[in-house]
């Protein structure tokens, strides 16, 4: 029996051309295969995570190491989208966190749509610590009419800014000095070398004020207000108004002992 027919057909089915394409293709399928296998782009390694707790509400950059860190890469903790991925080198990038809610966060790297390398529960975001009342006792330039200075008695609290506040907590006025000083107009305080200006007549004085105090991260604060040597300083009562600068202070926590 023939091989090939008189049509050209190998065992009289195939045409000995197709044959050899037929060939031919079944070579290109591995020659293909690892082609594909050396130049396609990697999935990157990440070898470490530094840090891998972080506080809520604090910005914060996630160093990576590893391998395969190429641009354009998406970085996710858990469902959040992070703020960016920057690529150092092949080895080393930053992640820079949104601010999310506390938890327990997986930290997945993604090309598109596609999810190229997960860790689970990389990331722990941690609650700020409850902040820390502390007292301060200020020694302040005050400005305020004679009319402010009849009604106003040691022991008032101040009520600035009480209604926004769940706290009932307050400044309350320890002394007031006998240093009176009319002026009008422009007040000039020779000991900040600050200037302000007055409506009509009115009574520069120093007086001392002990003020609940919290911590942060611009420094300590009085009811959004900075409690700072230098700067402006407002005690509001039922009865008036004082308003001037601080020119010293002395924080001290809740057993008496002095923080600064």
């Amino acid at each position: 029996m023939p091989v090939i027919d008189d049509r050209g057909r190998l065992f009289g089915k195939l045409n000995l051309i197709d044959a050899i394409v037929m060939v031919v293709a079944m070579g290109l399928i591995p020659l293909s295969y690892g082609a594909f296998m050396l130049f396609r782009e990697q999935p990157p390694i990440i070898t470490s995570i530094q840090p891998m707790q972080v506080t809520q509400g604090q910005p914060k950059t996630l160093l990576l190491t590893g391998e395969g860190f190429r641009p354009f890469l998406v970085a996710r903790l858990g469902n959040f989208e992070a703020s960016g991925f920057l690529v150092q080198s092949p080895t080393i990038a930053e992640v820079r966190m949104p601010d999310i809610p506390a938890g327990n966060y997986d930290l997945t790297l993604f090309d598109q749509a596609r999810e190229l390398v997960r860790i689970p529960g990389a990331i722990t975001v941690v609650p700020p610590p409850a902040p820390i009342t502390v007292i301060a006792t200020l020694r302040v330039r005050f400005v305020a009419g004679q009319e402010v200075l009849d009604v106003m008695n040691i022991g008032d609290v101040d009520l600035s800014g009480l209604v926004a506040q769940e706290d009932t907590e307050g400044a309350v006025l320890m002394a007031i000095g006998q240093d009176r000083q009319r002026i009008d107009g422009l007040f000039s305080d020779g000991l900040l070398g600050r200037n302000f200006q007055v409506e009509g007549s009115a009574l520069s004085f120093t007086g001392r004020v002990r003020v609940p105090v919290v911590l942060g991260q611009s420094g300590w604060t009085y009811r959004n207000q900075a409690i700072k040597v230098g700067a402006g300083f407002t005690f509001e009562s039922i009865l008036g108004v004082m308003r001037g600068f601080i020119f010293d202070m002395v924080i001290s926590d809740q057993e008496g002992g002095v923080l600064r």
